[in-house]
């Protein structure tokens, strides 16, 4: 009897010191919860880049996606219709995620586009990003 009382004290002091969360467990958790480095290239790469464009760089940082992309002439479409069309596909992609804020696409010699994951619009598809909104705020 002794042994089962001094196995529940031993376990019940166990159990609430797991339940201390200091500020370094919060902010590993937070690191944990965040898109990573590699999953950003990976998406980036599979999603946004045609076969002649470059990913110049990318960031993650404090739930900010930023990236640099070389969009490759087209000849079919102008390189500001291209980088409008790959940032939509990025986002339509990084919408099904809840573990970023803002995704800053840099399309050298074309201009960036920014939106924040709260700007998002949901239809019966899903939440994404309306092209006419990312056209204006391509600069």
């Amino acid at each position: 009897m002794f042994k089962r009382i001094f196995v529940l004290l031993f376990l019940s002091m166990v159990v609430s010191g797991c339940n201390d969360t200091t500020d370094q467990d919060k902010e590993i958790m937070e690191l944990q919860t965040s898109i990573s480095l590699e999953e950003a290239k990976e998406m980036i790469d599979y999603t946004s880049l045609g076969a002649q464009d470059k990913l110049i760089s990318v960031e993650v940082e404090n739930g900010e996606i930023k990236a640099m992309i070389e969009i490759a002439p087209g000849e079919l479409f102008e390189a500001d219709v291209l980088a409008v069309n790959r940032y939509s596909q990025l986002s339509d992609e990084l919408l099904k995620r809840d573990d970023w804020e803002t995704l800053t696409v840099e399309f050298v010699d074309v201009g960036t586009i920014s939106m924040n994951h709260s700007e998002k619009e949901t239809n019966e598809y899903g939440d994404y990003f309306p092209t006419a909104v990312i056209e204006q705020r391509l600069k």
